[in-house]
């Protein structure tokens, strides 16, 4: 091979034929573009959990199972074309498997910066363990009394929920839900 790159017809039959230069200058070429379409795409909440990287490996190994697929590719707008579509849909399929699952819904989660003052504040220092099973024990006593609804707002609170995230999973309004924390806690103070 010479030192020139190959021209794009000779580097797609390569591919086709398998050859480990034509993957390479393939990768060369056009991973670049393909991680510009993975990140336009890819919301913040995904950053989190997966790097841009991780798409375009993902690409690539839906390209290179099936060599076949470059057979329809005659000009390299039609591969772009054909590469921003699988990196387009591979964000999409995150997405959705990242936001529609209860287990693994990016919603769900949030920032320990972002809890409210009251969810920060550690339990008393100075209370004895028994102290904290005491007052657990009354928790779970008055929880028991209550409601359904009400005790799954307390459930989730104590997972460290925020007030808002309660209300919006809940369907009610946050000053709902922090009337019932506000009773709940007076109704532990009288005890």
């Amino acid at each position: 091979m010479s030192n020139e790159p190959p021209t794009f017809s000779q580097l797609i039959e390569n591919l086709e034929d398998q050859q480990d230069w034509a993957v390479q200058e393939l990768v060369d070429r056009y991973g670049s573009h393909i991680l510009r379409v993975v990140r336009r795409h890819l919301g913040q909440k995904l950053r989190i959990r997966f790097d841009s990287e991780d798409f375009l490996q993902a690409v690539w190994a839906t390209l290179f199972v099936k060599p076949s697929a470059f057979a329809h590719i005659e000009n390299e707008a039609q591969l772009k074309a054909f590469l921003t579509q699988i990196a387009f849909h591979k964000v999409i399929d995150e997405r959705r498997a990242n936001t529609q699952t209860q287990k693994r819904d990016l919603n769900r989660e949030f920032s320990l910066n972002g809890m409210d003052s009251q969810a920060q504040q550690p339990r008393n220092a100075d209370a004895t363990p028994s102290q904290h099973l005491m007052a657990d024990e009354e928790l779970q006593k008055i929880q028991a009394e209550l409601p359904q609804k009400l005790q799954w707002m307390i459930d989730c609170r104590l997972q460290g929920m925020t007030f808002h995230a309660i209300a919006e999973q809940g369907g009610v309004h946050e000053r709902t839900v922090r009337r019932v924390f506000e009773r709940v806690r007076r109704r532990i103070e009288e005890t």
